[in-house]
């Protein structure tokens, strides 16, 4: 993990200098969670620079920062000073919320173009800082104002929860840079440097039937089937209006969740609640969620409508923002149901613009029966011509797409974090194990292709892999092969290639988890691992493999030939490049294991460690016969215990994260014997050649040799260029010698 980790540092940081803003490194969090720099209870965990000094050896020089940055677990920060920017630090936790929500309501708006989402679940909000402005180091309780010599830590760094931080959609310095503005003078007015007696103070709401229909569409918005801590912290915010309605409502959106409702927890939180403790949670953070989830707060005040376009496209978003979103890169709309970000294939988004042509409508009739203004009858006609035209309800679509949070335009937004599988209705965190409550937030696109039970059990299916392995040792590995499928993370660099002649179950084993992982899972010809003529095929099939976690290969044929290549080209954790037909080519990061099968084993013509550590063969010796058979037992085991299998592979997936792959010595043996037996380069310098450091052959006369003998054979040679290279990793080196080439150690039979 941290070698994809370093890479995204190094690009982040090249990025932001080719903009000419400098960075600099502070210690990180390891992967336990402790700060990097080793002090016991380090107080600035992964926040405190690597070098001393004002600048804290900042740079925008692309040498230098590949130079420096080496730990994949180091964080990036930004140097307001060098860079001409002030940051506004938002920490809800400390009522940051509260104070940029009332500072907005006194001095105007405060969003910037620049956002980024911390780890801690605050927020930086970034400005071009004004020459010779000295700024205030606070605007209030919870909002820290960095310049100067301060310095916001950046995506992709690491809070100590674990959480990493990042740009918020469309929000990024590279792409918005352009938008920043200086912050609002009327902030500097208003406040001074380290003037407490200008900060904000945060004063109680009163309680009255708007602010609880308020606070009560809010939490419409928040999840209460959540870890135990946020909802702690939301009870916390509730209980902290002091309103006699608190505890009901609290009480009322908590048994939202029922499996998770207890009585006894509620009265027990409630009742240790401490709305006076300092940096307590307060109803602010509340809101703040909420908006994140897409709330729109009703109290915000009515904009004018002139039902042009635009202002239909806004309405779409604040009605659909978290429920639908346009895939810029794929041209198509996403609806989010039941945790998963589906296609709209029957044209949902559509329907959902008609909805509001309707709604238009409506009230604008509505407005004009009660008012028979001038300007009533106006807006009703303009609403008339938005729902009697396609091309307005299109337009309504095409604008909406361009409002905050309602697009992506990097594919590889969706299914992004490695750790998440998607099921219906929730997500099952392959860190932990367990099911947590879905959030658009998590941008899934695919799901699992079974129904989750964390109950269920699958003793049909242990008794199957019995009857077809029977080595203890191999199920286990097959149980942690599947389990680090699930996952999107490529670190193993490994696949499986199950093999043996038919009748024997692999098949079988092979429908079984693809029909667990789903949407995750997918088929590709065998022509992408095997040497082809055509090669515009297997360029074609590695597009199929974006955003894939589990890729069958089926039934790589008897004289096929592994193209190493190719092999060590997508068993990688390197980026691959991919193109569609008649498309542009585009990058994706692999997130897919191959599950080769095959009754034949190919030749693999690469003898070298970088392709044989790549190959776990795992044999299927035992052939059922047709009395054993049982026909359709894939679909079967699937329909009876699908959930328990994928209770199966979630183990897989801990042991894995716990011990790794760990090969057993079965398959490491014949996987070594399958690499003797193919080593057809080996066949031929056994056959044909001599060896001895006192021989040597011209490059050309040797290569006829090599070439002859894999045409006999009905195999592809290499390029000439390529057997010298492949015959220097045998320890045949290259040289010259009165303008021709030769191998040393080697000659030809005479």
């Amino acid at each position: 993990m941290s070698e994809e980790r370093l890479r995204r540092l190094i690009r982040e940081r090249l990025a932001l200098a080719r903009i000419g803003i400098p960075t600099f490194l502070t210690y990180g969090i390891d992967k336990f969670g402790n700060c990097e720099c080793s002090k016991p209870r380090c107080e600035r965990a992964g926040k405190h620079p690597r070098k001393s000094g004002a600048n804290r050896g900042a740079t925008a020089d692309p040498a230098q920062i590949k130079r420096e940055t080496r730990s994949g677990w180091a964080n990036v920060a930004l140097h307001c000073g060098l860079a001409n920017l002030v940051v506004l630090d938002i920490d809800p936790r400390n009522g940051g919320s509260e104070t940029i929500e009332r500072l907005e309501v006194e001095l105007g708006s405060l969003e910037s173009a620049v956002v980024a989402e911390t780890g801690g679940g605050g927020e930086h909000r970034y400005f071009l800082a004004s020459e010779g402005v000295t700024y205030p180091a606070s605007l209030g309780p919870g909002v820290d104002v960095l310049s100067g010599s301060k310095y916001p830590i950046i995506p992709p760094s690491r809070h100590k929860s674990g959480t990493d931080y990042r740009w918020r959609e469309g929000c990024d310095p590279i792409g918005a840079r352009f938008l920043l503005t200086h912050l609002r003078d009327s902030v500097l007015d208003r406040f001074r440097e380290d003037d407490e007696e200008d900060a904000i103070p945060i004063q109680p709401i009163e309680e009255t039937e708007e602010e609880i229909a308020r606070l009560r569409s809010a939490l419409e918005f928040i999840s209460a089937d959540c870890p135990r801590d946020e909802w702690r912290d939301h009870l916390f915010a509730i209980n902290a209006t002091g309103w006699r309605s608190a505890e009901e409502l609290a009480r009322e959106w908590s048994m939202t969740a029922p499996h998770r409702w207890s009585e006894d927890a509620f009265a027990e939180l409630w009742e240790s609640a401490d709305p006076s403790r300092p940096g307590g949670r307060t109803i602010g953070s509340i809101y703040h969620f909420a908006k994140r989830n897409g709330w729109v707060d009703p109290s915000a005040g009515s904009r004018l409508e002139t039902l042009g376009d635009i202002d239909n496209g806004r309405r779409f978003a604040e009605r659909y923002r978290g429920k639908l979103i346009f895939d810029r890169a794929s041209r198509l709309w996403r609806q989010y149901i039941e945790g998963i970000w589906r296609e709209c294939d029957r044209g949902e988004h559509i329907a959902a613009a008609k909805d509001i042509a309707d709604t238009i409508l409506r009230e604008t009739g509505e407005r004009f029966a009660a008012n028979p203004t001038d300007a009533n009858k106006a807006a009703h006609g303009q609403a008339l011509r938005v729902h009697r035209s396609a091309q307005r309800v299109h337009a309504m679509i095409e604008l909406a797409a361009a409002e905050p949070g309602m697009s992506v335009a990097d594919p590889s937004a969706f299914d992004a974090n490695p750790d998440l599988l998607g099921i219906e209705g929730g997500v099952i965190d392959l860190r932990t194990g367990e099911w947590i409550a879905p959030s658009p937030n998590h941008r899934i696109s695919k799901c699992a292709g079974v129904s989750y039970d964390p109950k269920a059990r699958c003793p049909r299916f242990l008794s199957f892999l019995s009857d077809i392995l029977g080595s203890q040792e191999e199920i286990a590995f097959v149980q942690r092969f599947a389990g680090y499928t699930l996952t999107g993370s490529v670190d193993e660099e490994a696949l499986l290639f199950m093999q043996g002649q038919g009748a024997n179950g692999k098949s079988v084993l092979a429908n079984i988890l693809s029909g667990v992982l789903g949407d995750y899972a997918v088929t590709v010809g065998s022509e992408l691992l095997a040497v082809t003529k055509h090669e515009s095929e297997a360029s074609r099939l590695k597009v199929l493999l974006r955003g894939a976690r589990m890729a069958l290969v089926n039934e790589v044929g008897q004289n096929d030939t592994f193209n190493d290549q190719r092999v060590k080209e997508l068993v990688s954790r390197e980026v691959i490049s991919g193109r569609f037909l008649y498309g542009e080519a585009f990058n994706f990061i692999p997130t897919h294991k191959f599950w080769v099968r095959a009754n034949h084993r190919p030749a693999v013509l690469d003898s070298g460690d970088g392709m044989w550590r790549r190959i776990n063969l795992l044999a299927f010796n035992r052939q059922f016969s047709l009395e054993e058979r049982v026909r359709g037992l894939d679909r079967k085991l699937l329909e009876d215990e699908g959930s328990g299998i994928l209770n199966w592979c979630i183990a897989g997936c801990l042991e894995w994260r716990k011990s790794g792959l760990s090969v057993p010595p079965s398959i490491r043996r014949e996987t070594a014997r399958y690499r003797d037996e193919t080593d057809v380069v080996g066949e031929w310098i056994e056959a044909e050649c001599e060896q001895g450091p006192e021989h040597r052959s011209k490059v050309a006369t040797i290569y006829d040799s090599y070439r002859n003998y894999f045409h006999e054979a009905g195999m592809s040679p290499k390029s000439q260029v390529a057997f010298t290279r492949m015959m220097g990793t045998r320890g045949f080196r290259r040289k010259s010698s009165n303008g021709k080439a030769y191998l040393e150690g080697i000659r030809l039979t005479l």
